[in-house]
């Protein structure tokens, strides 16, 4: 009996301490993994560690993914852009395009897919040419199974033709008409137009997409479903302007100014895109569209849009500062809180690159502890391979 009791105790600390592994980082900035039990069983050597499912977990090193099993051995050589975890043996693989590898990391189905979903009860939905449809775990088409396809938007044969499109208030003053200073001190350094240009090479919208900066009589922003447009208040490029201006002056307060506007202009245009392109959502909206302007000014190797992701959290902290008292009107908004706002855009871009942004952890600017700040990481990567996988079917092909 007391062998058996042993058999069994011994049998349970090997489940234990070997099937729930637990990612590390050292000094260096590297992430290992540990057992249950607190010993090391893969020493740290990549760049981030995601969960574990059916025995694996997605690795990344020098900015590719792969894969390791449950006792730290590299399976998948870390060679995509971005993966998704295994689903009935089955993992999404992503390098331009999406397909299937195999727990040995062989590709199953050819990544040609524009958009491509896990497998579930041996089937998956993918996107391509063809449309939407369901395929079975050698990549042929289940027939009868094809997703329902919109007609008004991305799907029509005609190719989606719209633009966002700046406009700018005009202001009279006696028999002179002249654009408002505000958005004249935002567009001197020229990164409105270049940023909305860059989005209108970006995404084939169904419709164009007014952007227009004009005196609303709030210090606000929003997307009007109803009208398809974005109105951007110059009541809150001002405010923006006289916050910024105590950390601020000269060409630094412009374009400290125009990269908070960048920031919540894309949020708008998350909302936007949202609306146009019927991206379903599960959760809320405006973090959704936080995340989508975290994900377009991130997901980049331009460090310098880091820096717009960064100046938009800038601005919300000192929105905060406003926020002495808390109502519960506050609490009850669709919108979190200036101060968790900021926190979630700095969380984001520290997961980006934990090494090159680690001196927002190390000098409190985002105060979190080193369980969290492997959170940040797995949620930045979480984001990165949503929104891609959102925005594939609306993205143009590169010639």
């Amino acid at each position: 009996m007391v062998r058996i009791i042993l058999f069994l105790t011994c049998s349970l600390f090997s489940i234990v301490t070997y099937a729930q592994p637990r990612p590390f980082k050292n000094l260096a900035g590297k992430w290992g993994l540990k057992n249950a039990a607190g010993l090391i069983i893969m020493h740290p050597r990549y760049d981030s560690i995601t969960y574990f499912k059916e025995g694996y977990a997605a690795v990344m090193l020098n900015n590719q993914w792969g894969f390791i099993n449950q006792y730290g051995v590299e399976t998948v050589r870390p060679a995509y852009f971005s993966v998704q975890p295994f689903s009935e043996g089955l993992a999404v693989v992503f390098n331009g395009r999406m397909g299937y590898i195999n727990t040995a990391g062989t590709v199953v189905i050819p990544l040609r897919y524009n958009v491509a979903f896990s497998f579930s009860n041996g089937k998956a939905r993918v996107f391509d040419a063809n449309g939407w449809n369901y395929i079975d775990k050698t990549g042929k088409y289940i027939t009868g199974n094809a997703a329902p396809q919109r007609t008004d938007v991305a799907q029509t044969t005609a190719a989606p033709t719209g633009k966002f499109k700046l406009l700018y208030a005009l202001e009279r003053r006696g028999s002179q008409v002249s654009v408002h200073p505000a958005v004249t001190a935002i567009r001197s350094n020229g990164i409105l137009e270049q940023i909305v240009a860059s989005a209108n090479e970006l995404f084939r919208l169904p419709y164009d997409i007014p952007v227009a900066f004009r005196k609303i009589g709030a210090k606000n922003a929003f997307y009007s479903p109803s009208q398809k447009r974005i109105d951007f208040g110059l009541e809150l490029v001002e405010d923006l302007y006289n916050t910024l201006s105590r950390n601020y002056s000269g060409q630094e307060l412009i374009d400290a100014t125009t990269d908070a506007v960048v920031f919540i202009l894309f949020h708008e245009m998350g909302h936007a895109l949202i609306h146009a392109f019927d991206i379903p959502l599960s959760g809320d909206g405006e973090e959704a569209a936080d995340n989508f302007a975290i994900y377009l000014f991130t997901n980049s190797s331009n460090n310098r849009l880091d820096l717009i992701a960064l100046e938009g959290a800038q601005a919300f902290l000192h929105f905060s500062e406003r926020e002495k008292v808390i109502s519960a009107t506050a609490l009850a908004d669709e919108h979190l809180l200036s101060k968790q706002r900021a926190y979630r855009i700095l969380c984001k871009v520290y997961g980006k690159d934990p090494q090159r942004y680690g001196y927002l952890v190390t000098k409190n600017i985002l105060p979190i502890d080193e369980r969290r700040q492997a959170g940040c990481v797995q949620e930045y990567n979480n984001m990165v391979r949503s929104w891609t996988r959102l925005l594939s079917p609306w993205t143009k092909k590169k010639q």
